[in-house]
């Protein structure tokens, strides 16, 4: 009875470490953030994994007094719930980028102080950029080079860079929204806004 006992208190225990790191997670994930600080969003949600990784081998070593061998493992469990979480969460999230961008637009020219149209898009492409690849290890930089080089930039590169379908140096189960999807996406958003911005000024 004592040692089912002492089971049924640690996997409670690790039941309580589970939820406050989702909940964590779910604070930092907020779409809200996504959109108003997309550039930030992978370093957040790493920092967040840590500190809480951290907290939680603190408490199993004061709980539970178990070997290190142990308490390896459980936060590799606890590290792996996070990372499912998050995937789960973005790739969701992703299927609806388009809104997002067009959203941020219209908040980027008509509700804030930014000056052009260009660093309105520029917050765009950001948002584009940030929900292409999972980066829950701070990699794949190149992604967001190779979106503005290929969508920004006056003078493109031949052959189109974002004519692939992988990303590269991005595994393909970390990657959300493909090269080439990327760029459908963009320019199908471009249109729209441009349209919109066309038809204030008529209205006007």
């Amino acid at each position: 009875m004592r040692q089912e006992l002492l089971r049924e208190i640690k996997e409670h225990a690790l039941y309580q470490l589970r939820e406050q790191l989702s909940m964590s997670l779910t604070t930092e994930m907020e779409i809200s953030k996504v959109m108003e600080h997309p550039n930030d969003v992978w370093g957040r949600i790493s920092s967040v994994i840590k500190r809480e990784s951290e907290r939680a081998e603190s408490a199993i070593v004061d709980i539970f007094g178990v070997e290190k061998e142990e308490v390896g493992r459980i936060i590799a469990d606890l590290k792996q719930h996070a990372a499912n979480r998050v995937e789960t969460f973005f790739k969701d999230e992703s299927r609806y980028v388009a809104t997002l961008m067009k959203k941020r637009f219209v908040f980027a020219l008509f509700a804030s102080k930014s000056p052009t149209i260009k660093e309105a898009y520029s917050q765009c492409l950001d948002i584009l950029s940030t929900m292409a690849v999972i980066r829950l290890d701070n990699n794949h930089d190149g992604v967001r080079r190779l979106l503005y080089s290929g969508l920004m930039d006056a003078h493109k590169i031949s052959p189109d860079p974002l004519s692939s379908i992988t990303w590269e140096k991005v595994p393909s189960q970390k990657t959300l929204i493909t090269p080439i999807k990327c760029r459908d996406i963009w320019n199908k958003f471009k249109l729209d806004m441009e349209l919109r911005l066309a038809n204030d000024r008529l209205y006007r």
